[in-house]
C-alpha cells in the first residue's frame, strides 16, 4: 500500500491506466492498474525508460516544428517587406484572399467556413494568421473589419471597402471589386518591372560582351605593343 501511495503521487501516473499505451505492448492487461504492475521494478524500469524515450522523442519533434513554424513565418514576412518585389506578392495575396472569400460566401457557403478553405488556401503564413484571426473574431460575433487592421497587412483602403461592405450587406461583391483593383495593380506592377528590366539586361549583357572582348583583344595589344618596342 505504501509502494501505491507512493507511485500515486508521480506527476502523469494516473494517466497512464489503463494499459493501453507504448504500442499496444499491454494491451492484454486493461484491468491492470499502474501500482499493481509497478511491483516488479524490472517492469517499471523498463516502462520509464520507454517513456523517457517516448518524452525525449516527443519534445525533439516538437521543438523541429516550431523551428519550421518560425522559419516559415519569417519567410513568409520577408517576402511581403522586400523591396519592389514585396508589395506585389502583397498584393497577389490579398487579391487571392478577397476573391476566394468572395466567391464562396457568394455560392452560399456559411461564412465560417469560408474562412476556414481561405485560410488553408492563403499560400501565406502571415496571410493565414490574420484570416485565422478574422475567424475567431466572426466566430465570437464581432467584425471583420477589426482583426484585419490589427493583422497590419491589409491597407486601410481593403479595410474601408470590407467595412462598407459588411454594413450594406454587399460582402461578397465588395470582396470581388477589391480583388479586380489588385488585379489590375498587379499587373501593372510586373509590366512596369518588365519594362524597367529590359535596360537592366541591355546594360548587363554590355558589360559581359565587353568585358570578353577586353580579355580576348589585351594579350593581343601587349604583345603587338611588345613586338614594337623590341630590339630590332
Amino acid at each position: 500500500a505504501r509502494q501505491r501511495a507512493t507511485i500515486a503521487r508521480i506527476p502523469g501516473v494516473a494517466a497512464l491506466t489503463p494499459f493501453t499505451w507504448f504500442g499496444g505492448k499491454y494491451k492484454n492487461e486493461e484491468s491492470m492498474t499502474f501500482a499493481q504492475f509497478a511491483m516488479d521494478p524490472r517492469e517499471l524500469r523498463s516502462v520509464f525508460g520507454e517513456a523517457r524515450m517516448d518524452v525525449a522523442s516527443y519534445e525533439a519533434f516538437e521543438a523541429e516544428r516550431t523551428a519550421c513554424v518560425i522559419g516559415k513565418m519569417s519567410a513568409d514576412k520577408f517576402k511581403l517587406k522586400v523591396p519592389v518585389i514585396g508589395p506585389v506578392v502583397s498584393k497577389v495575396a490579398i487579391s487571392r484572399f478577397t476573391r476566394t472569400l468572395g466567391t464562396l460566401v457568394s455560392s452560399g457557403v456559411p461564412i465560417l467556413q469560408a474562412l476556414t478553405i481561405v485560410r488553408e488556401t492563403a499560400g501565406n503564413v502571415i496571410i493565414a494568421n490574420a484570416v485565422n484571426a478574422v475567424h475567431e473574431s466572426v466566430k465570437e460575433g464581432e467584425t471583420i473589419t477589426a482583426p484585419l487592421e490589427a493583422s497590419g497587412v491589409f491597407p486601410p483602403m481593403v479595410i474601408s471597402m470590407v467595412d462598407v461592405g459588411e454594413q450594406t450587406g454587399a460582402l461578397p461583391e465588395m470582396m470581388m471589386k477589391i480583388a479586380d483593383n489588385f488585379d489590375d495593380e498587379v499587373d501593372n506592377a510586373v509590366s512596369a518591372m518588365t519594362s524597367l528590366l529590359e535596360p537592366i539586361m541591355i546594360v548587363f549583357l554590355a558589360v559581359m560582351v565587353g568585358g570578353i572582348v577586353i580579355a580576348m583583344f589585351l594579350p593581343i595589344i601587349e604583345i603587338i605593343n611588345g613586338g614594337l618596342n623590341g630590339p630590332g
